[in-house]
């Protein structure tokens, strides 16, 4: 008779194959978890094209309309994407207008950008840049 020498145990090739699996499974969970977790920061050049293109589109929308287009800026302008955690300094201009000629009412204002605060200032072209005390 044969007797069944196996051992009641795993292999070594067994235990190092599972414990490969749940690295990499894991490696993937805890990066698929960092991803949802840290939303994509923008750098400020990347707020500012991404702003200059929401404003580009309002254009393109005023010309199509062929009228004015008028914004409140902290109620409406402010709830885009590309201007959110944004803040207008002062309330003198509640409005932006946006002609179908494609001139902006121009104005200043404040926005959070990787924890740090910047003043903009977008001008008549719908171009928004730094705006730097002189």
């Amino acid at each position: 008779m044969l007797k069944n020498k196996l051992s009641p145990g795993y292999s070594l090739i067994e235990i190092i194959v599972v414990i490969s699996l749940i690295t990499i499974l894991g490696y993937f969970i805890s990066l698929s978890f960092n991803v949802l977790k840290n939303e994509t920061i923008l750098s400020k050049e990347d707020k500012i094209n991404s702003m200059e293109n929401e404003i580009s589109q309002i254009k393109s929308k005023s010309l199509s309309q062929g009228k004015i287009i008028s914004y409140s800026i902290e109620d409406e302008l402010f709830q885009i994407n590309a201007f959110k955690e944004c803040s207008i300094k002062s309330n003198k201009n509640k409005k932006v207008y946006i002609s179908s000629s494609g001139e902006v009412s121009p104005f200043q204002f404040d926005c959070i950008i990787g924890n740090k605060m910047w003043t903009f200032y977008m001008n008549r072209l719908g171009k928004v840049e730094v705006y730097e005390t002189k």
